[in-house]
């Protein structure tokens, strides 16, 4: 029986930064975006429920930029007012392809969900979380032009102090906003918020 041959050398084939910037061309909707960033808050409320935590009040703030904000300013934002998570988890949470059997890891958050949805959004996305005990946000900063022009897929960790210290939650700030979504977004500003009302506010109560 003839023996494999042995692999004498390898080759690096981490793909480039550019490929989280080419998820933003899969075509979803501003609503779906906005629905698929707003089930990992609701995947946090459940599993802090099954945990036996309990969370007063859960709530998804959702809002955005109007038209009178200058273009490379304007930023969406989804925040929740859940447990939050620890910096290790949340970089997990970030990472395109992840999964893991652990059923934290199983909320929406974790997978290819979170990468299309913001790439579609912006270019720049800032990704926070905070813990009841925690005495800060702390997250990580993901711009595409800085991870192309590095040829890396590093993300500097930034951290943000609490307004009150009881505070926790995630939040994902969306960054330089590109146009056609934007004016998706205002176009159909109502439509979509009743769209998501619909979808949520019976889970929430």
């Amino acid at each position: 029986m003839k023996e494999a041959p042995l692999i004498t050398q390898v080759v690096d084939i981490t793909p480039t930064p550019k490929i989280l910037r080419t998820l933003g061309d899969i075509p979803f909707a501003a609503w779906q975006c906005l629905a698929e960033l707003t089930d990992n808050s609701l995947d946090a409320f459940n599993d802090a429920e099954s945990k036996g935590k309990v969370i007063e009040g859960p709530r998804v703030d959702i809002h955005w930029s109007n038209d009178f904000v200058a273009v490379n300013d304007r930023e969406l934002v989804i925040q929740d007012n859940g447990l939050g998570m620890s910096l290790s988890v949340l970089q997990s949470a970030a990472k395109a392809g992840y999964s893991s059997n652990d059923p934290i890891h199983t909320l929406g958050l974790f997978g290819m969900g979170f990468n299309i949805a913001t790439a579609r959004l912006g270019d720049e996305t800032i990704f926070l979380s905070s813990t009841p005990d925690g005495t800060e946000w702390v997250g990580i900063k993901i711009s595409f032009e800085q991870l192309i022009k590095d040829q890396t897929f590093s993300a500097p960790v930034i951290r943000e102090p609490k307004k009150t210290p009881t505070e926790s939650g995630t939040k994902i700030i969306v960054k330089s906003l590109k146009e056609g979504i934007f004016r998706e977004i205002r176009k159909k500003e109502s439509a979509i918020r009743k769209q998501l009302e619909t979808i949520y506010t019976p889970i929430l109560s």
